[in-house]
């Protein structure tokens, strides 16, 4: 993962006055850049500036814990796509982007197309979810790491995560990547746990109309 380069106040200011009469949205990228940068910006156009998306971004290089529950990690197939498509919904609904289940079945045959979302099993029951996408040459992203809420607390999304990311590791990938929730202890325990290492903060910020 490329080293992020940090530009003053300064430097940051004066993006701001660049950016000043450009219709922006908002802003995605390092966190303490984003924040600063969106205030000054935001300050400039006389508007308010929201925090949308509060992010940890995650690197493994080797797996510490491998799978410990009974399981087996399956790639999803078509017999799973009723399955695969709600809980791709209910995933979308948690992290506060609500999708229709069309939409959902859309990303969902994506994902099964690309070959690279996994299901873990147990005892023939598929418990949780992990995608893996945006490879590069070197690299590749876990995402949509789901567990619906009745087999939450039995170590399964960790299983699946593990065994994944060894997966991608002992395939062309030197590294991979996740993102978590900042404020979501659980889920970065949980990763940390497996050997990922908190490489760097993001932050999507919206800029609005002062009411």
């Amino acid at each position: 993962m490329s080293q992020i380069q940090q530009l003053t106040d300064c430097e940051l200011n004066e993006v701001a006055k660049l950016l000043q009469e450009i219709e922006i949205p908002g802003l995605v990228g390092e966190r303490q850049t984003v924040l600063y940068l969106s205030q000054q910006l935001a300050a400039l156009k006389n508007q308010e500036v929201s925090l949308k998306i509060d992010q940890r971004i995650y690197r493994l290089d080797k797996v510490k814990k491998t799978a410990d529950t009974d399981g087996v990690l399956v790639k999803a197939r078509l017999e799973h796509l009723s399955l695969v498509m709600e809980w791709i919904w209910r995933f979308m609904d948690i992290i506060g982007e609500p999708v229709s289940k069309e939409q959902a079945a859309k990303t969902e045959e994506t994902f099964i197309e690309a070959g690279w979302l996994f299901l873990w099993e147990v005892s023939v029951k598929c418990v949780s979810m992990a995608n893996a996408a945006r490879p590069t040459a070197h690299s590749i992203t876990i995402n949509f790491v789901y567990t619906p809420r009745e087999e939450r607390k039995k170590g399964y999304a960790s299983s699946c995560v593990s065994t994944l990311s060894q997966l991608m590791l002992d395939s062309v990938f030197q590294t991979t990547s996740l993102y978590t929730d900042i404020t979501n202890p659980t889920s970065n325990k949980i990763y940390m746990d497996i050997g990922y290492e908190h490489v760097a903060d993001s932050a999507l910020v919206l800029f609005h109309e002062k009411k």
